[in-house]
């Protein structure tokens, strides 16, 4: 098998998403907790990165990492949008600013 990182003239971007499309999707899950957010994000991710396939530097950073901080933005981006926001209310009657318990409160068994 080819060396990924090193991105070498014949290497082909299925390459890169047969060896990392798991790594990126167990990425995104494990910050989003859903595998319909995570599996959207992973599919976004390796779009923009055949994008900009030709800009990738393995001088700056390997493949993994790079997939990696593409996978990272995406994940913000999703975050921080509107339509997640709404999707992740809590449920009518709960507030998020009531107080927890005291933890000096709390008897250990």
């Amino acid at each position: 098998m080819k060396d990924l990182d090193r991105m070498s003239e014949g290497e082909s971007f299925i390459e890169v998403y047969d060896a990392y499309y798991d790594s990126i999707y167990k990425y995104a899950l494990m910050l989003l907790m859903n595998k319909e957010d995570a599996e959207d994000v992973t599919a976004e991710t390796f779009v923009r990165a055949y994008t900009n396939f030709s800009r990738y530097d393995a001088g700056k950073a390997s493949i993994r990492t790079w997939l990696t901080r593409i996978a990272h933005n995406q994940t913000v981006n999703l975050m921080r949008s509107a339509a997640y926001a709404k999707r992740t209310d809590l449920p009518e009657g709960i507030q998020a600013d009531r107080p927890g318990p005291d933890l000096a409160e709390v008897k250990r068994v």
